[in-house]
């Protein structure tokens, strides 16, 4: 009931126009909202494959809660980069075991299959992080791609490659002004808490 609060509040809040300040649990409802743009899912063989745009608010939230940085310097760590993620979910024991089977190139090489494709550039993962299985057997990746020419276009295609699981090139594609538009965390509400 507390998460349809909220995702009511936020699209209530930001039909109003130009981005607007939320607090970090609506800007999580907003991203997740699918008609936002900022997520896409599909099913590719015995998987589930999620992968959404991640505001770089949410780390520098992350950073100011850990401790008493100033924003303007923990902005900037953040500000050449755009981040997505990509959540994988095996629908099958078998289809776990394989996950399980290519966890070295998960761990260690999978920025060599995700591409971000922009106005004909493209770009690998200059960095990322695998969180390793949740409860639900998901696999969590986290991408960062070089933020500069990026955001040009109209679209950004996020492109992975076949990687060992046998369900082929995917291609998720997410538009600029849907990025330019995700509101902003009031980082104002962290210094009153």
């Amino acid at each position: 009931m507390k998460n349809l609060l909220i995702t009511i509040a936020t699209t209530v809040l930001l039909s109003c126009g130009s981005p607007q300040k939320v607090s970090r649990e609506q800007l999580l409802a907003y991203v997740s909202e699918k008609s936002n743009g900022l997520t896409r899912e599909t099913e590719a063989g015995d998987y589930s494959l999620k992968t959404s745009f991640r505001p770089n608010d949410f780390f520098i939230w992350q950073d100011l809660k850990a401790g008493d940085r100033e924003l303007a310097f923990v902005s900037n760590q953040y500000a050449n980069n755009i981040y997505f993620t990509l959540s994988i979910q095996p629908k099958s024991n078998a289809s776990l075991s394989k996950l399980v089977a290519i966890k070295e190139t998960l761990d260690y090489k999978m920025n060599q299959y995700l591409q971000l494709q922009a106005q004909g550039n493209s770009h690998y993962a200059i960095s990322y992080i695998t969180s390793g299985f949740s409860g639900t057997n998901t696999i969590d990746l986290l991408f960062a791609f070089p933020k500069e020419g990026n955001l040009k276009g109209k679209w950004l295609d996020l492109d992975l490659a076949e990687f060992g699981l046998g369900i082929g090139p995917q291609r998720f594609r997410f538009s600029t002004k849907d990025i330019f538009e995700t509101p902003s965390i009031d980082f104002e509400l962290i210094s009153r808490s």
